[in-house]
């Protein structure tokens, strides 16, 4: 990228159903990153019980009047389950460059501007994933973080916020699966994979992981669909193979 040119605009995705908690948190620290050109669509789901809309709304900049600023859109929808409330963003993004974030965790300062970078000097990669570091939230007592075996270091990739993606090579594989009430940011990600996907790994942190008990990826049903996700994907593998053989 030259040094004069504009940065390409990034979509930030959030998703927020009864999130109020810590929607503040995750909205800032996006907005706390320096970088330029940045839309954040904060997509409320109606259904939501607390203030998350008000929250939301807190952030709301309306048509900002530099372009290269970041620009704060909060968006309600009726409830239709992450998956699709992402696709809704997706659908509503007009960046090139697209980056999925939950609403209760945390961008690891200047985390967007180094993915950024990257993906400007590797112009023939379609995404650029870097690592997260899993932390118990604050008002968790002592008891309820001890339940939680974290790992001591930084872990690679494995959640939507640790990656920024090419819109195009979005649009390639597709949406994400609505009918997964869980873990269909992994079913996309192995479709990606299937769909060539060229990812640039940094060792980098990006992500802070909040842990706070009622995060649905550490369920057990999440854990299930993660493994029917996983055979599925070893189904259709061995079918591929099947077909190409004949």
């Amino acid at each position: 990228m030259s040094p004069h040119a504009e940065p390409p605009l990034l979509s930030v995705i959030i998703p927020v159903w009864n999130g109020a908690r810590y929607l503040g948190e995750t909205v800032s620290s996006v907005l706390g990153q320096g970088a330029k050109s940045i839309e954040v669509l904060i997509l409320v789901d109606d259904g939501s019980e607390d203030d998350s809309a008000r929250v939301a709304q807190e952030f709301a900049t309306g048509e900002a009047a530099d372009s290269t600023a970041p620009f704060v859109c909060c968006v309600a929808h009726p409830h239709m389950g992450l998956a699709a409330a992402r696709n809704l963003g997706v659908s509503l993004a007009r960046g090139g460059l697209l980056l999925h974030l939950d609403a209760d965790d945390l961008l690891a300062p200047g985390s967007i501007s180094m993915r950024l970078e990257v993906l400007s000097k590797n112009p023939d990669a379609d995404m650029v994933t870097g690592s997260m570091i899993s932390f118990t939230s604050p008002e968790l007592s002592p008891e309820e973080s001890s339940r939680y075996d974290l790992a001591a270091g930084p872990q690679k990739g494995g959640l939507p916020g640790t990656s920024i993606v090419r819109a195009a090579f979005a649009q390639k594989v597709g949406s994400q699966n609505a009918s997964l009430a869980h873990s269909a940011d992994l079913d996309w990600m192995i479709r990606a994979g299937e769909a060539g996907v060229k990812t640039i790994n940094v060792p980098d942190v990006v992500l802070f992981r909040r842990i706070h008990g009622r995060n649905t990826s550490l369920s057990s049903n999440a854990s299930a669909s993660r493994l029917q996700i996983l055979r599925t994907a070893m189904a259709r593998r061995a079918q591929t193979g099947t077909h190409s053989s004949q």
